[in-house]
């Protein structure tokens, strides 16, 4: 694990993995649409740009295809030697206040 930025700069963190520097890295797709403008729709904002809730929005990307439709954008458009794993990071914030934890 490494702090962002100490290996290369946050915005590319995907060059190094297409030149097998590592095995993983956690990236934000909506970064890349300079590089492709399709990026977006599998970085947009958490649920995805199809009005779903995030459970619904990796529900397509797993169930749906969607996985599909991001691994071909990152492979055949943007010619990148990579495999995606979705998923989403979105902590859950407690419902209300409490006395005690």
């Amino acid at each position: 694990m490494q702090a962002a930025g100490a290996i290369v700069p946050a915005f590319e963190s995907w060059t190094p993995s297409t030149k097998a520097s590592w095995t993983s890295a956690n990236a934000w797709p909506g970064y890349w649409y300079g590089k492709h403008p399709a990026a977006t729709l599998f970085g947009s904002v958490p649920g995805g740009p199809f009005g779903m809730n995030e459970q619904d929005y990796m529900a397509w990307m797993y169930l749906g295809g969607g996985v599909e439709l991001y691994n071909e954008l990152l492979q055949k458009e943007l010619k990148m030697n990579v495999v995606a794993f979705p998923s989403y990071s979105e902590t859950p914030e407690p419902l209300g206040w409490f006395k005690a934890p």
